[in-house]
């Protein structure tokens, strides 16, 4: 899950430039998927809800807050 979890994050701060206000995105990675809710709060903050689903068929949620580098 931490795995999901670090790759999810690190994929979505990579594109954080160019993400649309109060969307979502979808991940697929080899170990599983990781869907991420987000909200804009200010330039450089989102609040943003992963699910993570391994291909086993684990499941789990976390709220972040994200500040991301400019």
């Amino acid at each position: 899950m931490e795995t999901l979890f670090q790759m999810g994050n690190a994929t979505l701060q990579q594109e954080a430039n160019a993400l649309q206000e109060n969307d979502e995105k979808t991940y697929r990675f080899p170990y599983g998927t990781v869907t991420v809710e987000y909200v804009i709060l200010a330039s450089n903050d989102i609040q943003a809800q992963f699910t993570m689903v391994t291909s086993e068929g684990s499941k789990k949620i976390v709220n972040r807050k994200i500040y991301v580098d400019p």
